[in-house]
């Protein structure tokens, strides 16, 4: 099974794969991938299972607002050891999968920046109704009520049930596209 820093190196370099394994986030970093989610979540309304396009929105804010690279990462989701989004079968092998329109995928997405895990979807996701049980199950036992998203080092959340299985890497280029396509569908806040 192929690590991030492989993923990564597949769809943007060798080096810059390089420099995510090095990547460690300062605290004013770790402030600033908060501020960043939560003022996006001030600008769309939660919408469950939007998870690449809020996503997509996310690494792209990101870019700006800290000083470590943040890669759009799609995978498979486990909650409490029971698979709530992806499939047991392996990722398309196709170049820049999320460029096309007829992609048959029910997997997940999210931020990776060094060691962190950054989920903007995940609670209003588990939250929602019709949330797999397992993941329902999870949010309302690990996260308050005022908790809005999930940022915490993969070993920490791992700990307490989520189990994040990278398969794909974003390019940029895919990012921009389901960020574009992301301003423009999910209803915004006036």
């Amino acid at each position: 099974m192929p690590t991030l820093p492989d993923l990564i190196a597949a769809t943007h370099s060798p080096e810059a794969a390089t420099a995510f394994a090095a990547c460690t986030l300062s605290p004013a970093g770790r402030a600033a991938l908060a501020e960043t989610g939560i003022a996006l979540m001030e600008r769309f309304p939660p919408v469950p299972r939007a998870c690449c396009a809020m996503s997509a929105v996310y690494a792209v804010a990101l870019r700006s607002a800290v000083e470590a690279p943040a890669y759009l990462i799609a995978g498979t989701l486990y909650a409490d050891t029971v698979r709530v989004f992806g499939t047991a079968r392996s990722f398309p092998e196709t170049h820049m999968p999320f460029l096309r329109t007829d992609l048959d995928w029910d997997g997940h997405m999210w931020v990776a920046i060094g060691e962190y895990i950054a989920d903007i979807s995940l609670l209003p996701t588990g939250r929602s109704p019709g949330a797999a049980a397992a993941l329902s199950a999870l949010v309302a036992r690990a996260f308050g009520p005022g908790d809005r998203l999930v940022i915490g080092k993969a070993a920490d959340l791992q700990r307490i049930g989520l189990a994040y299985v990278p398969d794909y890497a974003l390019t940029p280029e895919e990012v921009d596209a389901l960020a574009r396509g992301a301003e423009a569908d999910l209803p915004q806040r006036g």
